[in-house]
């Protein structure tokens, strides 16, 4: 199985390991109080399996978890999960409409990314980018002041929808939102992954 640029094999584990970790599996289960027919449930768990590949791995963020919702916002209204994520993927993209001193609205940002092979990140991906901005960050040019997380979406106080941004102020970058109707032009890019969605 592939998730991202990584590949997930049972032929590749070792057994040692692999009875361990099924033992131990096994032993939560029942010490959940779980059915075999929870038990299969829980092993066919894509969510599951994205979230054991982000915790083994430091590396890659878990873009399954919810997003840690803002003080400026009222509710999410829209979450892609995203799966496991490499950070070492970081970057960002710009339609040609940005890159030529115009400007792309809002909702067209996302599939534009995936047009052109990037994964646009959600507010999870955003926030842990965030909190990791002096490694992950610090390439990202001069010129781009606002960094869009398309793939979440929340009402703000005002009842208008938003995406989670990262805004550079300084030489520090902090979260707020955007209308995700607004404008964004050369200053603005989309926070992606280079993975292919």
């Amino acid at each position: 199985m592939t998730t991202d640029n990584t590949v997930i094999s049972t032929e590749t584990v070792n057994p040692a390991l692999e009875i361990e970790a099924r033992d131990a599996l096994w032993a939560a289960l029942k010490a959940a109080g779980c059915s075999i027919k929870d038990a299969v449930a829980f092993a066919n768990n894509q969510g599951l399996l994205n979230h054991c590949v982000a915790k083994l791995n430091p590396r890659f963020i878990d873009c399954d978890e919810l997003p840690v919702k803002p003080d400026w916002a009222r509710e999410m209204t829209k979450n892609a999960k995203g799966g496991p994520v490499d950070s070492s993927s970081v970057t960002y993209f710009q339609t040609d409409a940005m890159k030529s001193g115009s400007w792309t609205v809002g909702t067209k940002l996302g599939d534009a990314a995936r047009t052109a092979g990037f994964k646009p990140a959600n507010a999870t991906f955003g926030q842990k980018v965030h909190a990791l901005q002096d490694e992950l960050l610090k390439d990202v040019p001069e010129n781009i002041q606002v960094l869009i997380c398309t793939e979440t979406e929340f009402l703000d106080g005002n009842g208008r929808t938003c995406f989670v941004c990262l805004y550079r102020d300084g030489g520090r970058w902090h979260l707020d939102g955007s209308w995700v109707g607004g404008r964004f032009d050369g200053r603005c890019a989309v926070l992606v992954s280079a993975s292919k969605p």
